[in-house]
């Protein structure tokens, strides 16, 4: 009897992790317009306005709060020039955009947005070499950086696929792994990476840290079982099965449902097959 994927088993039984909601354009521009009411001047809050409306893909809207903007400031800033350059992106006009780009590049050449929109028009362009490294200097002009500034470049490379991407992509996971202060997205592909280049003890120092970040969890027990029978250590592999088992044994009793039952019989059948 093959037994099911145990990480697919945790999905369906809610043991994985979930996302938070977060508000939506519409909830934020709401907000935005409420403040503009008393301070209908705002440059910030304009700005912030015609942001929004560039996500909601509102550019002619956007637009008209830009150039108003234009008429309550002396001169253009950075954020007013990547909003421009995200005006043009949004409509499609490639050739205005990338004109907008080089003037905010050559006049705000450590500003990590001019870095990272001329990422998004390179891409647009179809120039990914470009875009990768407009991403990766933006990177080096943040003083912080979040999960999402490393995730926008590793995804062009592993959607390229050419030799040696994997590598690199790997390289930029270390290194927002050392930047980011809850890097889970970054250490879950730092462990797929190593895996499929066959580095297994690296994957397994991964899932190490994910527990110390976040602590012991039946998922990285899981993760930790997966590998090792990647890396044909079996006995090792019995051993992250039966953590797993425990764990979930650890849970209160009032957590203890079917699901966890059946989880548990899928763990103990791993076990039972790599015991053989």
């Amino acid at each position: 009897m093959i037994r099911p994927s145990i990480l697919l088993v945790l999905l369906f039984t809610g043991l994985a992790a979930t996302t938070s909601a977060h508000l939506t354009p519409d909830d934020s521009l709401d907000l935005i317009e409420l403040k503009l009411k008393d301070r209908p001047t705002d440059v910030p809050l304009l700005l912030d306005k015609a942001h929004v409306l560039l996500i909601m893909g509102q550019p002619v809207r956007a637009e008209q709060v830009l150039i108003r903007v234009d008429e309550l400031a002396e001169e253009r800033d950075a954020d007013t020039t990547y909003l421009y350059v995200l005006l043009h992106l949004t409509r499609g006009d490639l050739e205005k955009a990338f004109e907008i780009s080089d003037e905010g590049i050559r006049r705000f050449p450590d500003h990590p947005y001019q870095w990272d929109i001329r990422g998004r028009l390179a891409k647009a362009a179809g120039n990914t070499e470009e875009a990768i490294r407009a991403m990766t200097h933006s990177l080096r002009c943040r003083e912080t950086v979040n999960t999402l500034n490393y995730i926008q470049i590793v995804t062009i490379l592993l959607e390229r696929d050419q030799p040696g991407d994997k590598e690199r992509t790997l390289a930029l996971a270390r290194e927002g792994i050392e930047r980011i202060d809850s890097p889970s997205e970054l250490l879950h592909l730092s462990i797929r990476l190593n895996s499929e280049l066959g580095q297994y003890d690296q994957a397994l120092e991964d899932i190490s840290a994910l527990e110390r970040h976040y602590g012991k969890q039946v998922p990285f027990a899981a993760k930790r079982a997966a590998v090792l029978e990647e890396a044909g250590r079996n006995a090792e592999a019995v051993q992250a099965h039966r953590s797993a088992i425990a764990l979930l044994e650890a849970r209160p009793q009032e957590q203890q449902n079917k699901q966890v039952e059946h989880l548990k019989k899928v763990f103990q059948m791993a076990v039972d097959e790599l015991s053989e």
